[in-house]
């Protein structure tokens, strides 16, 4: 098994980052690891120059407020500057993570081609696995067992009509 101790959650006030931070968050606590929420400022916020110190220190304080629900969990809050695949691929191996989870937009076509896919960069650099999530969970869906398969011919014929 591998050891996780340190879990990278890249986060950008998305359903899918919000659904991701709390898989994570899950996986931290079974591992007892730390977790490392990483937002990025993109290029695109920079267009006019440097943001402004009061933008960014609004971003932390907004960033630090997202937590899990365990108050023993341990949780590093990170802002970085720039193109967003690359500073999460810098966080993760300055801070030698064991894992990143990352929440994907999951878009194809035009909006793929134009845009770019972070998550998919993310996944062929990765210093370590990552794990990607393209649609938000509830911390119910993550936490309980997923229910068994019916058992018996009705299964099978479900998978191999007669």
């Amino acid at each position: 098994m591998l050891p996780i101790e340190r879990i990278l959650v890249p986060f950008d006030w998305s359903a899918e980052s919000k659904g991701a931070f709390q898989l994570a968050a899950s996986i931290g606590r079974k591992y007892e690891a730390e977790l490392i929420v990483l937002y990025v400022v993109p290029l695109s916020a920079m267009m006019y120059g440097p943001p402004p110190e009061s933008y960014l220190n609004h971003l932390h304080e907004e960033l630090c407020r997202l937590r899990p629900g365990e108050a023993k969990a341990r949780v590093r809050h990170v802002l970085f500057e720039g193109d967003p695949a690359t500073a999460i691929l810098t966080a993760a191996a300055e801070s030698h993570c064991d894992l990143i989870v990352i929440g994907t937009h999951a878009r194809t076509g035009l909006k793929r081609l134009l845009s770019g896919s972070v998550a998919e960069e993310v996944v062929r650099k990765a210093p370590c696995p990552v794990l990607t999530m393209n649609r938000p969970v509830t911390t119910d869906q993550i936490d309980q067992p997923s229910p068994l398969p019916p058992s018996g011919r009705e299964n099978h014929a479900a998978l191999h009509p007669l």
